[in-house]
């Protein structure tokens, strides 16, 4: 899954962020301007970032990713950043984020050319 915006949104606009982009893999539906994850329980979903600063700006404190921290429930998901230059993903205290991705569950989570 491609995202397009460094843009910290859930649901809104035509483009895909990163927030979106988890939500479209952990449902394997189309969500926001992202296309759905891999149907496939056994597929892992990648979500690939550009060489962009994605700051997580949606104050709040919950565990079903819409705002606060990332939240990657099941599955497989690795964000992938481009290379050489890399991607950062900002967790802004401000926004109540935790500096990682939260992990809930069984899931497989992996973040690689990234600075968080």
């Amino acid at each position: 899954i491609q995202t397009d915006t460094p843009i910290d949104q859930f649901g809104e606009g035509p483009e895909c962020s990163l927030r979106e982009a988890i939500e479209a893999a952990e449902t394997n539906a189309a969500f926001g301007g992202c296309p759905a994850g891999s149907p496939d329980a056994s597929g892992r979903d990648q979500i690939k970032l550009r060489s962009l600063a994605y700051r997580l700006t949606r104050i709040g404190a919950d565990d079903n990713n819409d705002s606060g921290d990332l939240d990657p429930f099941g599955g497989q998901v690795s964000i992938v950043g481009p290379t050489p230059r890399g991607a950062v993903i900002d967790a802004s205290p401000d926004a109540g984020s935790s500096p990682m991705p939260y992990v809930h569950g069984k899931s497989a989570f992996g973040l690689h050319g990234t600075s968080p």
